[in-house]
């Protein structure tokens, strides 16, 4: 009587992702609007960051020949203030790093600015304001890294 072996299927994992063109970064951005898990790879994460300078520039030329156009500028850029941030979140957890430090860099950045104004009526407003502020700048730069990064791969618990 044959003996039956067992195939075990050998699943190897992938330590190169296949790079996101441009139409599908651009995609990915829509409708993952509003989606903070998960991760967003290099290609990703630049070539929309590509993508939001060429609108803004196409914004700045309109802008100074049609006078309406500023206000469809700002409704632009309110519309993509949540799908920048869960970019950004999921190109952090694509490199390995907890979204926290959006959270951090923007408290620091809002709280700053708010204290400026305080910052008038105090000395120790001022103070704690130029801290924040320069806090804000510090994370700013590790976030700035962060997205050079390349993805990680082993015992990244954002990676499904």
């Amino acid at each position: 009587m044959p003996v039956k072996k067992s195939a075990k299927k050998v699943v190897k994992k992938t330590t190169q992702q296949k790079m996101v063109d441009f139409n599908t970064a651009v995609k990915r951005f829509w409708t993952k609007y509003a989606e903070f898990d998960g991760t967003a790879q290099r290609s990703e994460y630049w070539f929309t960051v590509l993508f939001l300078f060429l609108v803004e520039m196409a914004f700045t030329v309109l802008t100074s020949a049609i006078p309406f156009v500023g206000l469809l500028y700002w409704v632009w850029s309110l519309a993509i203030i949540i799908p920048c941030l869960s970019l950004s979140a999921r190109r952090l957890h694509d490199a390995g790093f907890s979204a926290k430090w959006l959270v951090a860099f923007w408290a620091c950045l809002l709280f700053g600015f708010g204290l400026v104004f305080l910052g008038k009526l105090t000395v120790m407003f001022f103070l704690l304001s130029e801290l924040l502020l320069i806090a804000s700048g510090i994370i700013g730069i590790f976030l700035f890294i962060t997205s050079l990064l390349p993805s990680k791969f082993k015992d990244n618990k954002y990676r499904r």
